[in-house]
């Protein structure tokens, strides 16, 4: 008997359960093909092909044409190679390394001991110790 209870109990909990609900339309002023592409923006490519980006303003929807970057292709083959890291070491003394980053309002540069140091850091501190001897020759 106990089992037939709790048989009923569990078929009429998922009968109740709810149907899974349908993908989120895009809001009006968007086209319905269109597909999200991150906060706030939509993709949709329209009947000539061109691919058209919706972000959502403050003011409304702003529609841009999606255009490959020049560089983007020549980036993603030499994805291999790394960029410069944007901190340089300007010193080390006595344990201490001293760096620097531009900015937009000029140079920063702050010290830090070797054993406190970030992994950003410490990238720029290996580029410099692998630089230096090369510099001495």
């Amino acid at each position: 008997m106990k089992h037939l209870l709790i048989t009923l109990c569990m078929t009429f909990a998922l009968a109740a359960s709810e149907p899974p609900k349908p993908a989120p339309k895009p809001p009006a002023g968007i086209p319905a093909a269109a597909v999200p592409a991150g906060d706030n923006t939509w993709r949709h490519t329209d009947s000539s092909g061109k691919t058209w980006l919706y972000v959502q303003t403050p003011f409304g929807f702003n529609r841009m044409e999606e255009k490959a970057t020049p560089g983007a292709a020549e980036q993603a083959r030499s994805g291999d190679k790394a960029a410069a890291p944007a901190i340089r070491v300007s010193s080390v003394k006595d344990g201490v390394v001293t760096f620097e980053r531009d900015t937009p309002f000029g140079k920063s540069k702050w010290t830090r001991k070797r054993a406190e140091l970030s992994a950003g850091e410490l990238a720029a501190l290996s580029a410099f110790d692998s630089a230096a001897p090369a510099a001495r020759k």
